[in-house]
């Protein structure tokens, strides 16, 4: 069940919604995760933590390739730079997965951190950049 009253403590609330249904369903399934993350792992959970990289290397592969699809097709113009900012997001998760390897033990409240940071302002900021250009094509098209 999808919570509906994420706050300044990652969780999900209205001021997330950008008015492209499947993103905003996405978005949410994100913030689920997050949740989940933040309710589930302990310091040293590594077993629980690999699960929590993987859906989350999932989540970005599916989540990505989706929005990046869409504001090409729609023609935002900065698409390109909007990309770059999911190749950061991307690295970086390959980057604590390398780190889960030799079993860091701070590293969960890292990930959870990051997570929390870098998705609540690329969707409150970034996303809101190309949000009238993609409600507009998908209004427009047939």
């Amino acid at each position: 069940m999808m919570k509906t009253n994420i706050n300044e403590e990652g969780s999900w609330s209205d001021s997330y919604v950008t008015g492209i249904p499947e993103i905003d369903r996405q978005h949410k399934g994100f913030f689920d995760l997050l949740d989940e993350a933040g309710s589930n792992l302990g310091a040293g959970d590594y077993k629980k933590l690999n699960q929590v990289i993987k859906r989350l290397e999932e989540y970005s592969e599916f989540h990505f390739d989706y929005e990046e699809r869409l504001i090409s097709e729609a023609g935002f113009k900065d698409a390109e730079s909007h990309i770059e900012k999911h190749r950061f997001f991307i690295k970086k998760v390959e980057e604590l997965k390398l780190e889960h390897s030799f079993l860091n033990p701070g590293l969960t409240g890292r990930l959870i951190g990051f997570m929390k940071k870098w998705f609540i302002s690329h969707i409150l900021f970034h996303d809101r950049d190309f949000t009238d250009v993609v409600r507009d094509y998908l209004n427009n098209r047939g």
